[in-house]
């Protein structure tokens, strides 16, 4: 049994300052910010691509705009970017820009930037109707001034006009409530307040709408009402943003459709074995062009010895096979190469939910970054799938490790199977990929047997093993599957050193099926489908901002051993009575989860972890009945070392940038060794480059050596990255900095930190080597000013089209 203490969540909810960010600190069935937006989107996702359910990929997307827009309630002090204290002129700017950078960041293929800037507009503009008196006024429309540039948002009330006596407004023009705190204060008493017990500013009262608790919201008898029109406001946005933007960019900005990522070792050994994947590669492009599979986009991360990248990022599935044909074979003299660099250069790039397969016949030269890189693709769901054709010395346990903890596969493939492991990527890139069963291990001489439910809603179920390819698959009516079956495709590997086997069934019978493997020794089975009913997430949480501001955010890395953190999972599709459960590796029970409901979809609990891993599975019924499962391939496990991040910042191409993270140290006595490492090439260095860190007891030290460590309720060191950005960097774009802690001693001990940062206008001596790019930036700009023109006679359309103004909510 691991180790696990799970409690259910009794949610201890502080008031907040807006629509309450997420739907774990809403009240009741009142809207937040979360609820909102995924609202909007699904809604749009199906009118848009003509689908009954979002995809994963499309959910992932949405998610990353939520994520976005949840983020801005961590500033707390800009009065411009919640439409307090009457600083409309502020928060329409910010909406501009934000809208701007959106149509910049689709236009050059970075959908990741679009949805941060997307999904930060949008928490302005909800706030703009939950925090000023638009609704009081009697408007049931959304105001249109907010994304006219240089436009009065209304007839605003002047800096010496009163406009509330308590929670009484006694004004007909627009204003909005001052809070405590930010960075606009009211000139006269008389103004209105936000209002709520954490307001500190002077006066009493308030207008605000955010949740329908009178005590915490004085106008909260109408939160509906400003919801109903924030929703109306969120549709319109993203129609007028659909509106000046190409139909493939509509699909980058909402994640319709999966994504390819590959990074290949091009040193003068993988000469032969590059020719067989760029050939297979393109022929898996051009196949799936015009279907429901076509990628959104496709990520290509070269790496070398000494060098890696630049990665190639793109939407036009013709430049990526080009790209794929233009590579070539040389230099790399020496066994190790740079594979952890391209894949973290790789992975940077890549859409959250993706996959990335890493093609190389080398150990890494670069395994320090294995653990900040195994943190990433958790923290993004990226599973990693290494190809490995051969090996100048013993398998690299990263790799292994690197496959494990991503909820990817490794391969050993034969020279000749460079065209297989790419059909094999073909198997594995679907935009419904789930995962029903995953197990590891030892098995025994007469092998394995696993049970497993297939429920209506599965397209395909695909069998995969590793280890051995003696498997045999017998369907829910009793009868074996043949090879010749006409809904069988198989890529059998038996005749390599480390065999292995993929069985893949088209529209599979309900019911349970049983797989049996063979033995002894190590194997891995899994066990896939394409669905729409799905575990969609499972994460831990902290709290973060400050009182009466609350959130929960996803904790920077892996959970901390015995300390208590929360759990939160979304469940996708049509499920009867979900029930959540531990698994160890081998695929054991473990423990149940007591989750708890917090939406149709959404649930939650309160855990303490120990440092064995697990996986979390999913059970219930489909609609007609039928056994459900679904798993996380990535197995959770607790570190007892914690990496804690800074504050993001700007950074600029040409400019050295110092961030100093915290590493503390929750279990035995170890020393560390830090790396780090950017997506973006950035030349990075770390001090210290490692750290003996004593072992805590109740959360003190215990030797008394560090009297001074031991006063205070945890040892928590300082670790300085310095990072110096590269003139020729793309900006604007997202930057994605890990800094790793590795024990030195225990190599499943370990944990990362990720810091995502926006990469702005390079520094002025970094100008001239600008000048190669200034054209296209220009371009870009220029597009962006015209799209605003066009924005705002396509909002009087889309308003008059569906009949918003005066309309009741």
């Amino acid at each position: 049994m691991l180790g696990i203490l799970v409690t259910q969540l009794a949610v201890s909810v502080q008031p907040a300052t807006a629509f309450a960010p997420s739907n774990l600190l809403g009240f009741g069935d009142a809207k937040t910010h979360q609820s909102i937006t995924e609202e909007v989107i699904e809604a749009a996702d199906k009118d848009y691509f003509r689908v009954s359910k979002l995809s994963k990929n499309m959910r992932k997307a949405r998610d990353q705009i939520v994520k976005a827009n949840r983020a801005v309630d961590g500033d707390q002090f800009s009065s411009a970017k919640h439409m307090d204290g009457e600083n409309f002129a502020g928060g329409q700017a910010i909406i501009i820009d934000h809208l701007t950078e959106t149509i910049a960041a689709l236009k050059k293929g970075d959908p990741e930037l679009a949805r941060w800037h997307f999904g930060s507009a949008l928490h302005t503009i909800q706030d703009f109707y939950a925090h000023s008196n638009w609704v009081e006024l009697g408007n049931r429309a959304p105001n249109l001034d907010l994304y006219y540039p240089g436009r009065p948002v209304g007839n605003v009330a002047g800096p010496t006009e009163k406009t509330c006596l308590g929670t009484s407004l006694i004004t007909k023009k627009l204003t909005s409530g001052y809070y405590g705190g930010e960075d606009r204060k009211p000139a006269i008493p008389g103004k209105c307040r936000h209002g709520g017990p954490f307001d500190k500013g002077p006066g009493t009262g308030g207008i605000n709408k955010d949740s329908r608790a009178l005590e915490l919201s004085p106008h909260g008898m109408l939160h509906f009402q400003a919801a109903a029109v924030a929703t109306l406001a969120t549709r319109q946005f993203l129609e007028a943003v659909k509106g000046v933007i190409t139909p493939k960019q509509l699909r980058l900005l909402l994640g319709a459709g999966p994504v390819i990522g590959m990074s290949i070792d091009t040193t003068g050994s993988m000469d032969d074995i590059i020719a067989g994947v760029k050939e297979a590669a393109i022929r898996l492009v051009q196949d799936r062009i015009g279907t429901e599979e076509e990628p959104i986009r496709y990520v290509l991360a070269p790496f070398n010895d000494p060098g890696a990248g630049p990665a190639l990022t793109t939407e036009d599935a013709d430049r990526f096979a080009e790209a794929l044909g233009s590579l070539g074979a040389g230099g790399g003299d020496d066994c190790p190469e740079m594979s952890m660099t391209g894949a973290l250069q790789a992975l940077g790039q890549i859409d959250d939910g993706g996959s990335l397969f890493v093609f190389t016949d080398a150990s890494s030269k670069d395994g320090e970054l294995y653990s900040a890189l195994s943190v990433l693709a958790k923290r993004k769901d990226v599973a990693v799938y290494p190809m490995i054709f051969g090996s100048c010395s013993p398998l690299d346990p990263a790799y292994i490790r690197l496959a494990r903890e991503s909820g990817g596969q490794l391969f050993e493939l034969a020279r000749a199977d460079a065209g297989t492991a790419t059909t094999i990527a073909d198997d594995l890139v679907r935009s419904d990929q789930v995962t029903l069963l995953a197990a590891e291990g030892d098995a025994p001489a007469t092998g394995q047997t696993y049970d497993v439910p297939v429920d209506s809603s599965l397209r395909t179920v695909t069998f995969f093993t590793t280890g051995t390819s003696d498997t045999v698959i017998t369907r829910p009516d009793g009868t074996e599957v043949d090879e010749s079956d006409k809904d069988v495709d198989t890529i059998d590997l038996s005749s390599h050193s480390a065999p292995a086997k993929l069985v893949r069934i088209t529209k599979p019978a309900a019911g349970p099926w049983n797989v049996r493997t063979g033995g002894p020794g190590p194997f891995t089975f899994a066990a896939t489908g394409e669905s729409d009913l799905d575990l969609s997430s499972f994460g831990f949480l902290a709290r973060t901002g400050r009182p009466g501001h609350e959130d929960l955010a996803e904790i920077a890395g892996l959970p901390p051993v015995g300390r208590a953190v929360t759990a939160d999972a979304v469940v996708t599709g049509d499920l009867r009575d979900p029930r959540f459960q531990m698994r160890t590796m081998d695929g054991s029970p473990a423990g149940n989860l007591p989750m708890k409901a917090v939406t149709s979809t959404e649930y939650t609990a309160e855990l303490t972890a120990s440092a064995d891993p697990f996986r979390v599975y999913l059970t219930g019924a489909d609609a007609k009945g039928n056994p459900v499962q679904r798993a996380l391939r990535a197995p959770t496990r607790a570190q007892p070392v914690l990496v804690t991040p800074p504050e993001s910042v700007p950074v600029r191409p040409g400019q050295t940038v110092t961030f100093r993270f915290q590493v503390e140290n929750v279990g035995a006595a170890d020393t560390f060794v830090f790396a780090a490492a950017d997506d973006r090439s950035s030349a990075v260095t770390v001090e210290p480059k490692s750290l003996s860190l004593p072992a805590t007891v109740a959360g003190r030290a215990r030797t008394a050596a560090v009297a001074q460590t031991a006063a205070r309720p945890e040892a928590t060191h300082e670790v300085t990255v310095s990072l110096q950005v590269p003139c020729r960097t793309d900006s604007p774009a997202l930057q994605h900095l890990m800094v790793s802690a590795q024990s030195r001693s225990r190599a499943e001990v370990f944990n990362a930190a990720l810091l995502t940062n926006i990469v702005g206008k390079p520094e002025a001596h970094c100008a001239a080597g600008e000048l190669a790019n200034s054209g296209s930036r220009i371009a870009v700009v220029i597009a962006a000013g015209l799209a605003l023109l066009v924005l705002g006679w396509l909002l009087i359309a889309v308003t008059r089209q569906r009949g918003l103004r005066g309309a009741g909510c």
